[in-house]
């Protein structure tokens, strides 16, 4: 018997807007994918928006030909006030959190926003503006 595999998180898609050519995608656990999670990950560490590389969407796997990419952004419990005079800046409190301690950054992680892209969908959008 071999040695278990290191314990991680796990982002199943729970929302879904819109869920029409979309359903494939609901309840689908983002970090099962190396470049998923590698930009998971990142985001996380760094409080920050994250893209993905070229990937082909569950959405879209059965068009192999259409690739995307997803757009991750971490959402914390605020624990923290803006000081006084100081305007409210959700990257402010979460370098606050960076400076101080990690691990209670990802104890406030309520969990990911993220935005699906297909490049196709991009350059025709981009050449109607």
């Amino acid at each position: 018997v071999g040695g278990s595999a290191e314990p991680h998180a796990h982002f199943p898609v729970h929302y879904l807007n819109p869920v029409k050519g979309n359903e494939r995608a609901m309840l689908f656990d983002l970090s099962t994918s190396a470049a998923r999670n590698a930009s998971i990950s990142k985001a996380l560490l760094t409080g920050k928006p994250t893209a993905t590389s070229r990937l082909t969407l569950v959405q879209t796997s059965d068009t192999p030909s259409v690739f995307g990419f997803i757009l991750f952004l971490p959402v914390y419990q605020m624990l923290t006030c803006p000081r006084q005079g100081e305007v409210f800046d959700m990257l402010v409190a979460v370098q606050r959190y960076l400076d101080n301690d990690r691990a209670q950054l990802c104890k406030t992680l309520v969990g990911l926003v993220n935005a699906v892209f297909t490049v196709q969908n991009l350059i025709e959008n981009s050449q109607k503006a």
